[in-house]
């Protein structure tokens, strides 16, 4: 080949060659944690299987009881301690809370100390001065003097027994008078979760009363 064509073919691939050079230096750069092609990138994120289907239950919230199946109801006045029929029953031996009625629900010191003390109480009377009637105190108690209570019935000779959801100890007396009248007294005590119903009575004792209380106040 004569010396001239030697030099342009070595000139054009030289070119060739330069060329090469600058197009591949105006290649755009890959921004970084991207791949230009089929191979995904080392280190790049898969996705993973979803939890689909799975439920978690949200808890339901359960509602507030206002009292406990053995929590007493405390009434705010007496005719609310009764029900209608017996309310109207009593009404038979006297006046509802006569202020002249003296007679105390019960002869035992530790029950007047509790009732005096400060537990919330009501007080409730039926009949005249000097008249058959009864005293009954509505009293709601702390689980320590509940038992103290228990205890104290037992050992003054009270009978007791379970009923009406709880336990009803009862004592009775018959005395004369200055008068020479045979007198019947007695003392009946419910007790059941926070509440004690203590009733003393004279000459008149009537059937279910107490156990008709113990279902109003705790119905």
């Amino acid at each position: 080949m004569p010396t001239s064509s030697l030099a342009r073919t070595l000139a054009q691939v030289a070119g060739a060659a330069a060329l090469a050079l600058s197009l591949a230096a105006c290649a755009p750069t890959p921004f970084p944690g991207v791949t230009t092609g089929t191979t995904p990138a080392t280190g790049a994120p898969t996705a993973t299987p979803s939890d689909e289907g799975t439920f978690v239950p949200i808890p339901t919230p359960t509602p507030t009881e206002v009292r406990g199946a053995d929590e007493m109801r405390m009434p705010a006045a007496c005719e609310q301690a009764y029900s209608a029929q017996k309310l109207a029953e009593l009404q038979g031996i006297g006046p509802l809370n006569d202020p002249g009625i003296t007679l105390l629900s019960s002869r035992l010191a530790p029950a007047l100390e509790l009732i005096e003390g400060g537990a919330p109480t009501l007080r409730c009377t039926w009949g005249a001065p000097g008249q058959p009637g009864l005293s009954t105190n509505i009293t709601t108690l702390d689980p320590e003097q509940v038992v103290t209570m228990r205890w104290t019935l037992l050992e003054q000779g009270f009978g007791c027994e379970d009923a009406a959801g709880g336990t009803i100890c009862s004592i009775q007396s018959q005395t004369v008078d200055f008068d020479g009248n045979l007198v019947t007294q007695g003392e009946i005590h419910y007790l059941r979760g926070d509440g004690w119903i203590a009733t003393a009575w004279i000459n008149v004792d009537p059937a279910g009363y107490t156990e008709d209380i113990a279902a109003t106040l705790w119905a």
